[in-house]
């Protein structure tokens, strides 16, 4: 079993066929922004952050592992830079070693329909793993809520990828190397489980 911090990256990379920001676990301390905005003073009706988890082929075909937006985290005071977190029970989920495990950002303000922050997703390597264990994820997301009087308009401001606070990220992050399932299964077999 391997746990990892994952760490939303600005930089970009290809995999499974997929331009994706990289969901590593280091980061770059280069800094990264995405934004929502709504016309008005909708402070008071709150902004919700949240996020949607996949698994992705090599040939680029997607199942998600989420039902819906999960992770989420509902702010309705204006706030200029703050860290804020969630937890979502990730299932046991069988991969291959070629996949990796996609995840998107998406926010609403008050009841609206969710949208995705920014048009990239973020994406981890080619796992190496026979599937994801169950897990607690804890998402923690550096965000800001205000109201801009100049242009009339609400910001929801989603932060990542810089130190010492804007390093949001996704802790507990659980698998199963594919090359230690082997062995596990050589070994059962050799004493007859």
């Amino acid at each position: 079993m391997t746990v990892q911090t994952r760490y939303f990256r600005v930089d970009t990379a290809t995999v499974n066929l997929l331009l994706a920001r990289k969901l590593l676990t280091t980061l770059t301390d280069a800094g990264g922004s995405e934004a929502h905005s709504k016309a008005g003073n909708v402070v008071a009706a709150g902004a919700t952050i949240g996020i949607r988890v996949w698994k992705r082929t090599s040939a680029g075909a997607e199942t998600e592992i989420t039902d819906a937006v999960r992770a989420t985290y509902t702010q309705n005071t204006s706030t200029f830079g703050v860290m804020v977190n969630a937890n979502w029970d990730c299932p046991p989920t069988a991969l291959a070693s070629t996949d990796s495990i996609v995840v998107k950002v998406y926010g609403k303000f008050g009841a609206d329909a969710y949208t995705q922050f920014g048009t990239y997703a973020w994406s981890t390597e080619q796992l190496g793993a026979s599937g994801l264990d169950a897990a607690t994820w804890t998402v923690y997301y550096y965000i800001d809520l205000w109201y801009d009087s100049a242009s009339g308009k609400t910001y929801h401001d989603f932060y990542f990828d810089s130190l010492p606070f804007n390093n949001s990220r996704i802790t507990n992050f659980t698998w199963t190397p594919a090359a230690a399932a082997a062995a596990l299964r050589r070994l059962r077999v050799g004493v007859g489980l």
